[in-house]
């Protein structure tokens, strides 16, 4: 064992013990002597040119993302290079040691390994494999989902790409929600991707498909197909929509020919072809006999995507079927998020305590019974949807296209009251805070308690409702959030189950 102290740029002292090391890829791995940072030593092998990326990456890029307003939230969703130095002229990074959240329980069969998001992403090793207390919730991917949106925007809006966006480069805790980029140093600068084989996508299940097509071409021919910002969404779909379902969108029954090699090419590559393309079912996905321990994510036919509700619905046809091998077409990591923020408002807690996911998207304009896609649990009894409007003028309203779907506890919050606010990094800690909540008694019905809302109105009895009370919910009605052309406008229904 070999103590060694070195010093960064700015002064501070990196103490660590060159011992036996964690190989990861062609790195070493160390951790830090208070055990808070890992020291990431490359081969001696590494090019100038990507020796500067590197060091660019642990201080211009890393001032761009955390340097700004903001910044400070993506301390919690990427394992960023904080120092760069060189140690026995061979590059390290210095990088956070991760949460202890991303390790898998003492109690469980995967204890101490870390959090990969490939064990949640497919059926086999969601069902088979993950312990049945480190699954989560469907209210847990879909926060996770919204992190890694966020994650992938804030890489482009500085002009950075990931050349493997994939389940082996992610951390996730589906039951706090939280998602973790690692292995930073894949990062490049998508305006000018070096020539590389380490760009041509290796990892199909995540590879755009207009790589893999041409990635026997040489990566001068104009024909090639590199990484970029528009193959990173392509990954950035795949992810949630397998985050979400524990399926791949693209690997269905289509058959290519005898030769597995030039069979999988074609499946991801050029001829790739979405599972629930619903004008194309060549290659729909169907559930096998041995794998009735899989249901429900291998049966699209009774878990389709389209259970994700209105808003990802219209993206995954964006991403798969419109932007499949229209790269321009697809959605933006912006999208997702308005996407994702939305769904979570349509969210229902099911009534079972048994239930795989504990939530499920509610279909307001699907047939009754209203049935949980994962346990069939029906839900009964009188619920109130809420619709927001907004206005230009203070005087005529029209939709914006925003629906919440009321529960027990549900709680409003600033951006539901005031369009002007939309829940991200720059969000303050005052707008993250509750403005009212819903209840529910079974002998006096639903209720709207007013907690900071200080220009709440029932526009139905034409009163106001002050901060500490509350307004019984009804049919039709509608209450004033807030006044002004920023302030929205809610109109309730009351759905009988």
């Amino acid at each position: 064992m070999c103590p060694v102290t070195v010093t960064a740029a700015d002064g501070t002292g990196i103490n660590f013990q060159i011992d036996k090391p964690i190989v990861s890829g062609s790195k070493e791995l160390y951790l830090t002597d208070d055990k808070t940072q890992v020291v990431q030593l490359f081969p001696k092998i590494l090019d100038e040119s990507d020796k500067k990326r590197l060091y660019r990456l642990a201080t211009e890029y890393r001032d761009k993302i955390f340097q700004t307003p903001g910044g400070k939230y993506f301390t919690d969703l990427f394992c960023w290079p904080q120092y760069a130095f060189e140690y026995e002229k061979r590059l390290a990074l210095v990088v956070p040691a991760y949460g202890p959240n991303f390790f898998f329980g003492p109690d469980t069969n995967l204890a101490g390994a870390n959090k990969k998001a490939h064990w949640f992403l497919s059926a086999k090793n969601f069902t088979r494999f993950l312990p049945y207390q480190e699954r989560g919730s469907l209210i847990g991917y879909l926060r996770l989902c919204l992190e890694l949106s966020r994650a992938v925007r804030k890489l482009h809006e500085v002009g950075l790409c990931h050349w493997d966006l994939s389940g082996r480069n992610c951390l996730v805790d589906p039951i706090s929600g939280k998602f973790y980029l690692i292995n930073i140093d894949l990062i490049f600068e998508w305006s000018g991707v070096a020539q590389s084989r380490l760009l041509r996508g290796e990892n199909p299940d995540f590879t755009a498909p207009e790589i893999i097509a041409t990635k026997e071409l040489f990566p001068s021919d104009p024909q090639c197909c590199l990484p970029s910002e528009t193959t990173d969404l392509h990954s950035l779909a795949v992810l949630i929509y397998m985050f979400l379902l524990h399926r791949h969108p693209l690997r269905g029954s289509k058959y290519h020919g005898p030769d597995p090699r030039r069979s999988e090419e074609l499946l991801m590559g050029k001829d790739s072809l979405f599972i629930e393309n619903p004008t194309d079912t060549s290659n729909s996905l169907k559930a096998l006999s041995d794998q009735e321990d899989l249901r429900p994510w291998v049966d699209p036919v009774n878990l389709p995507y389209t259970t994700m509700g209105p808003y990802l619905k219209e993206l995954f046809d964006r991403a798969f079927i419109k932007g499949l091998h229209a790269p321009k077409e697809r959605p933006k990591p912006l999208d997702w998020e308005r996407a994702l923020v939305r769904t979570v408002d349509l969210l229902h807690p099911c009534a079972n305590p048994k239930c795989l996911m504990g939530w499920f998207i509610f279909d307001i304009e699907g047939p009754k019974p209203k049935v949980c896609p994962y346990c069939g649990t029906v839900l009964k009894g009188r619920l109130p949807i809420l619709y927001f409007f907004s206005s230009k003028d203070g005087i005529n309203y029209s939709s914006d296209s925003h629906i919440l779907v009321v529960h027990h506890n549900q709680y409003l919050y600033p951006w539901h009251v005031d369009n002007r606010i939309f829940p991200n990094e720059r969000t303050s800690d005052e707008n993250r805070k509750p403005v009212g909540f819903f209840s529910f008694d079974a002998k006096k019905g639903w209720y709207f308690s007013n907690q900071t809302l200080d220009s709440l109105q029932d526009l139905s009895r034409k009163k106001p409702i002050p901060q500490g009370q509350a307004v019984e919910i009804i049919d039709k009605q509608q209450l004033i959030l807030k006044t002004g052309t920023d302030g929205r406008v809610a109109s309730f229904r009351i759905m009988e189950l």
